[in-house]
């Protein structure tokens, strides 16, 4: 429902929290480098709007034929694609309500043009079922101008 709000989701905040220290620390760079700063800066807002469940506010960061895929190396309960804002729109009000993230991990946040690249570990739980999860993952963000275009995401359970 739009403008629903759920309960903020602390893991996912931290998360959010970190990509523009993370982006600075990382790339000796990073302070001339003003679009990939915008990007990063775009995907930290997002977050942080997902992570207190505003949607609406999330959904205005992506281009109106925005596309994502969802690769796993196991079955999740997860829209796995889509294609256009309405779908995309359904995917991510699906797939972050599925999940409580108790922790993210950042091992490498990298921005060069028009891509921002996260490589992460996360861990939570399903909302429905309260089964603990541990993942490692990659996601990958591509813009046009400010506006998220596409993202791909590859998601494997965690094995030490």
């Amino acid at each position: 429902m739009p403008g629903q709000r759920r309960a903020a989701d602390r893991g996912l905040a931290d998360f959010a929290a970190r990509f523009g220290d993370l982006f600075a620390q990382r790339d000796a760079n990073a302070a001339a480098k003003s679009v990939e700063a915008a990007h990063v800066a775009c995907l930290q807002t997002i977050f942080t709007a997902l992570a207190h469940g505003d949607f609406d506010a999330a959904f205005s960061h992506l281009t109106p034929d925005t596309t994502y895929v969802i690769y796993a190396g196991g079955r999740i309960p997860f829209q796995m694609a889509g294609q256009g804002r309405a779908v995309v729109q359904e995917g991510m009000r699906t797939n972050f309500g599925a999940v409580a993230f108790e922790r993210i991990d950042i091992d490498t946040l990298v921005a060069q043009g028009d891509v921002v690249v996260i490589v992460a570990r996360q861990r939570g739980r399903w909302r429905e079922s309260g089964v603990a999860f541990d993942e490692r993952v990659m996601l990958e963000y591509v813009f046009a101008g400010d506006l998220v275009a596409s993202y791909r995401g590859w998601i494997l359970p965690f094995a030490p």
